[in-house]
Parts: C-alpha cells; sequence; structure tokens
C-alpha cells in the first residue's frame, strides 16, 4: 500500500471517528441509565442541555447546543403506566428554547411517584419541572434559578398538586413573587427551607450519567482541567 492510499485511509478513519464517537456516548448513555432504572426500580427520562462537537483531526467543525427533544420528554410520560415511578433527570443550564410549563403539566398529572433529580443546574423554566414533582433530588451544591415573576401563578398551581394551597402560594411567591430580593441561585438547603421537597441522596449513577454528557474541553492558565473523582477519606 502506497503512502497515498495509506494517507486517503487516514483521512477516511479521521472523518468517522466523530460518527463512531458519538455512537459510542450513546450507547454508554443508554446503559447507564438501565442501570439506574434496575437500581432505583423506576423509568428514566433524561432532559439534559448539552454542549457537543464534532472534530476532524483535532479540528472543531460544529458544535451544538442542544436538549433532549420535548415532544419525545412529553411522549415518555404519557405511555408511562400509571403506578410507574419517574425519574428526570434534569440539567439546564441557560435560557433554551424549553416548552417548561407544557412539560411540568405532564409531570404534575402523572398519577405515579416523580422525582426530578438536578446534579447541577435548573435554570428558570427547568425549575418549573422541578416544582411539579413530588420530590426533589439535587446534590449539595446544584441550584434552582428562581422561576420568573411573570410565572408565579404557574408555580403556584404546580406546587398546589403535592402541598397545601396556602404553603403553594407561600413559596411561589418566594419564588418568583415581587417581594423576592434577588435572582440569585438557590441552593439545595435554602430550596428546602422554602418548603420545597428537596433531598440531597443523589444516586453516584445520575453523576457518571452526566459524565457521558462531556463539555468542550476550555484553557485555562493553570493547565489541563482534572475530572472530579470520589475520594478516600
Amino acid at each position: 500500500m502506497g503512502i497515498g492510499e495509506l494517507f486517503l485511509l487516514f483521512l477516511i478513519l479521521a472523518a468517522i471517528q466523530p460518527v463512531l464517537r458519538k455512537h459510542f456516548l450513546e450507547t454508554m448513555r443508554t446503559r447507564k441509565i438501565a442501570q439506574i432504572e434496575r437500581e432505583r426500580g423506576t423509568r428514566v427520562i433524561p432532559l439534559i442541555y448539552r454542549q457537543e462537537s464534532m472534530n476532524l483531526l483535532g479540528f472543531p467543525l460544529v458544535r451544538l447546543l442542544d436538549m433532549h427533544e420535548p415532544e419525545e420528554v412529553l411522549r415518555a410520560i404519557h405511555l408511562s403506566d400509571d403506578d410507574t415511578s419517574l425519574d428526570i433527570v434534569l440539567h439546564a443550564r441557560s435560557r433554551l428554547d424549553l416548552p417548561a410549563l407544557q412539560i411540568a403539566r405532564a409531570v404534575a398529572a402523572h398519577p405515579g411517584n416523580v422525582s426530578v433529580l438536578v446534579p447541577y443546574r435548573a435554570h428558570a423554566g427547568a425549575t418549573l419541572i422541578a416544582l411539579a414533582a413530588d420530590r426533589i433530588v439535587m446534590c449539595r451544591h446544584s441550584v434552582l434559578v428562581p422561576v420568573k415573576e411573570r410565572h408565579r401563578s404557574a408555580a403556584a398551581e404546580l406546587l398546589r398538586t403535592h402541598m397545601d394551597e396556602d404553603v403553594a402560594l407561600r413559596i411561589a411567591e418566594q419564588l418568583a413573587g415581587e417581594t423576592r430580593r434577588d435572582d440569585g441561585p438557590i441552593s439545595a438547603e435554602q430550596a428546602r427551607s422554602l418548603g420545597l421537597p428537596v433531598t440531597t441522596d443523589m444516586p453516584d449513577a445520575v453523576l457518571q450519567l452526566m459524565s457521558l454528557y462531556p463539555q468542550p474541553l476550555r484553557r485555562w492558565s493553570g493547565g489541563r482541567h482534572r475530572l472530579p473523582r470520589r475520594r478516600a477519606g
């Protein structure tokens, strides 16, 4: 095989490498979701912001900002049996075009138990989905971004599905009312103090699932990134 043929083969392999990598990640995500479902006895529905890039010979060709299709999320909720518990893995760190209220109402209407797991961040619209759940699972340092004031009545409507009306109105006012003093993110401890059904028993497998949605590396003056991992005390 000549040098020209070897070079052509190299180009072909370099061209299909991003496709193979994407397929590999999708396969690993599917396996991890199946593992979580077995361990928790639930149906897992991911709603995850992702910033993915396609590279050729190390050079980024295209960068995609995307979330799972809302239609797929709604269909998964509607097709779940009434007695099926749902785990919605929610990560949205920016104002993406997301029909959050439509999804939140579908969550609130599901007869079975629904947990929304927020491993890192839920932006304002995504926070509405969390408010509709029977339980919100957060890490100690993950956050909910307050909903906009125009969504205060919607927040109260969602909260009323699993708590007393006066409590729902009070929490909605604190989350989105005129009396709220700042728009800063709400930690798990703060959310619990507001009266939201928050726990911090985030399964390790969910964090492992999030690692399968890698973000493009950014260069820092301090050198290479080190990936977080659990260490013995």
